[in-house]
């Protein structure tokens, strides 16, 4: 009988790094076409939604959307606009009648399909904004946002 111990943990020869990085570019894509159509599917519903609701009053809360895109405004500009409305607004903020949720739209590698972009672009309540012309991977564009909103907020 083969009495022999199986290799431990310890023992165990390490995967070089290009093992690690095939599996994790296979778990991204199986995370994109996992939830990229229902993603899709949700602002489809919510942008026909928004488009059916009739303007009320300016008491409720607000909603932008805004779909990044090398051709848009600059974001920090957009950022900065949005602070100085804000700002110039204090009262209704400070009693809740003004509260704004805003959506960013990042796409990927191969940019918005031309359903998105028709969809998006045709809506009123969708904006167009920019980091700059130069693609970025879409992680790097969020890091960039943050950092923007960070600064926006440090400002306040």
């Amino acid at each position: 009988a083969n009495t022999a111990a199986p290799p431990s943990a310890s023992s165990a020869v390490p995967l070089p790094p290009i093992v690690h990085a095939i599996g994790g570019s296979i778990g991204s894509a199986l995370a994109i076409l996992t939830f990229y159509p229902m993603e899709r599917i949700r602002v489809e519903i919510q942008s026909q939604q928004q488009q059916k609701k009739p303007q009320k009053s300016t008491n409720r809360s607000a909603h932008r959307i805004w779909m990044l895109s090398e051709t848009g405004d600059p974001l920090w500009e957009v950022l900065e606009d949005q602070q100085q409305k804000q700002s110039n607004c204090a009262t209704k903020i400070s009693t809740g009648q003004n509260k704004t949720t805003t959506t960013l739209i990042v796409g990927n590698q191969l940019g918005y399909s031309a359903d998105d972009e028709k969809l998006l672009i045709g809506s009123p309540s969708v904006r167009e904004v920019s980091l700059g012309s130069l693609s970025l991977l879409t992680s790097q564009c969020i890091s960039i946002t943050h950092h923007y909103l960070d600064r926006i907020f440090e400002i306040e």
